[in-house]
């Protein structure tokens, strides 16, 4: 069987569902080839997203085991 999908569709964990609205709290990821990550920082946000962080800095390895 071949399970085939457009991505998956997030919502953030504080928001309420609104019937018949899209809101901002609702995401659509879509499914890209993948690669592990980890965390080792953020950046401060600004704006909209002053209260939370701008971005990500990620760390991955190469398959030789190199970053």
């Amino acid at each position: 069987m071949t399970f085939c999908a457009q991505g998956l569709v997030c919502k953030r964990g504080d928001s309420v569902y609104e019937p018949g609205r899209r809101s901002s709290a609702w995401t659509k990821v879509v499914s890209r080839l993948t690669t592990e990550a980890v965390i080792v920082g953020a950046v401060p946000g600004n704006g909209a997203n002053a209260t939370t962080f701008g971005g990500l800095v990620l760390a991955g390895h190469a398959p030789t085991g190199n970053a």
